[in-house]
């Protein structure tokens, strides 16, 4: 794999996508599950062909081993409608068994499948109940999803300033629904408190 890394990026020897993915294949084959990663990775990429079964196939080599990563990324094929592999209650799935190692990717995918009724059905508490741990995470999707449920008391009671924490923090990494959001909850705070405080929404 250390081989296939200086093929790739032109260390010691010439650069040579090829036999860098000569070298990662020997090593996936293995049972390397890093090399499983990097060839998924490197098949989906469309300057190395757009592979999607193939990508498809490592991942499933390395999510089978019970690798949290390579799940919740099957999970991210299994909706993306551009890749043309849409198949909701396979992602369901995959992002279950990412969901329950603590895989925060893993967590938000589950979440949203639940919100949106994707492949199970719609189900408000449970998708509250999966995103929370990913937004307390860090995950900023899932801090924008989270916030507006907490402000419309969709699967548990309204949380106004717990929406107004979840929709800055999405706001901080750059969402730019989150930031609109926010701005609001700003506006009907100042406008019916006149202070400067934390915001709260609804």
């Amino acid at each position: 794999m250390n081989l296939a890394g200086l093929y790739h990026r032109g260390e010691g020897v010439p650069r040579d996508d090829d036999e860098a993915t000569r070298y990662l294949t020997k090593a996936a084959e293995q049972g390397s599950i890093p090399a499983m990663l990097e060839l998924a990775g490197w098949e989906l990429r469309p300057e190395h062909g757009g592979n999607v079964d193939d990508a498809i196939g490592w991942l499933k080599k390395a999510a089978e081993q019970g690798d949290a990563t390579a799940q919740a990324e099957l999970g991210d094929i299994f909706v993306d409608t551009k890749l043309g592999r849409l198949d909701y209650p396979q992602a369901f799935t995959w992002y279950r068994k990412a969901a329950e190692q603590g895989m925060r990717e893993g967590q938000f995918g589950l979440g949203a499948r639940y919100l949106l009724g994707q492949g199970v059905p719609q189900d408000m508490q449970e998708a509250r109940r999966w995103l929370t741990p990913a937004a307390n995470r860090g995950h900023p999707y899932a801090q924008f999803l989270l916030a507006r449920m907490l402000e419309a008391g969709e699967g548990g009671p309204v949380d106004a300033a717990g929406a107004a924490k979840y929709y800055e923090a999405a706001a901080n990494y750059g969402v730019a629904e989150a930031q609109y959001n926010l701005g609001m909850c700003w506006h009907a705070t100042t406008a019916t408190k006149r202070v400067s405080s934390p915001p709260t929404c609804g």
